[in-house]
């Protein structure tokens, strides 16, 4: 329940202001029928939420927000080819399935000089706190591969990103693909060839 009005309140600052605004509506309503002055503060006061969350909605930005924040980033990086830029997204203790951040660097620099990723387009995150300080998002990522071979066009997979706060940011402490049709990744290895 709690995570819901979190999410709402913080996350969501669209549908914040329309059921805002439907409450709004329903106070001048009644305000309009009965004209009291406890309507009248009402209406005032419900006018001043409808400024003031969703303006703290945009302002504060929630532990998921910066987790998905941080994959979108990392995905630029990969799409620039910047695999210092990814590195300093990477926390120290990094893994991914058998490789440690360095090894998982060189590869990913190899991968990238051999194939270009284009426009990657990240969606339908899921995003779980484990802790306060540990999370896990899952999400969709198309994008389209090139190489001197050819052109991949939206090549749809599946990632679990774990991230880790640290001091004031967070950084990715582990990457797994998730298997999805048609190409069911199941292994890192079999995205850096």
């Amino acid at each position: 329940m709690w995570d819901a009005v979190r999410v709402l309140l913080f996350e969501q600052p669209i549908t914040l202001l329309v059921i805002l605004a439907i409450a709004e509506l329903a106070l001048l309503w009644r305000w309009a029928n009965r004209q009291t002055r406890k309507g009248g503060v009402a209406v005032i006061v419900g006018a001043a939420c409808c400024v003031v969350l969703p303006v703290i909605s945009v302002l504060v930005h929630t532990s998921a927000e910066r987790i998905i924040e941080l994959c979108h980033d990392a995905a630029h990086a990969v799409d620039e080819g910047d695999v210092g830029g990814l590195g300093r997204m990477l926390d120290a203790e990094f893994h991914a399935e058998s490789l440690d951040k360095e090894e998982f660097l060189r590869r990913a620099g190899l991968t990238l000089t051999r194939y270009r990723v284009d426009r990657p387009r990240l969606r339908n995150f899921e995003v779980s706190l484990v802790g306060p300080e540990l999370g896990v998002a899952e999400f969709d990522a198309n994008c389209t591969i090139r190489s001197a071979e050819g052109v991949w066009g939206s090549v749809p997979t599946r990632w679990k990103v774990t991230a880790r706060k640290r001091g004031a940011g967070w950084l990715i402490v582990e990457i797994r693909p998730v298997p999805v049709p048609p190409l069911n990744f199941q292994h890192l290895e079999q995205c850096m060839r």
